[in-house]
């Protein structure tokens, strides 16, 4: 299987949350302590996030902002 035939995973990283947000990783950690993100979740010592539910999340905050 090539790369660009990967099926994308259905969980994403901090890192890449906060490229795709525009904001940065701290202020990602910060939400998530917050409780903002029921869809994070740790999995041993890292914080995964749920694509889809970011992904209609971050939809949101695009649309409101335009």
């Amino acid at each position: 299987m090539s790369v660009a035939e990967k099926p994308t995973s259905m969980c994403i990283s901090v890192q890449e949350a906060a490229a795709a947000a525009g904001v940065s990783e701290s202020t990602i950690r910060d939400m998530i302590r917050a409780g903002e993100w029921p869809f994070a979740r740790r999995v041993g010592r890292q914080i995964r996030i749920h694509r889809p539910s970011f992904e209609h999340w971050l939809a949101g905050i695009t649309d409101a902002a335009s």
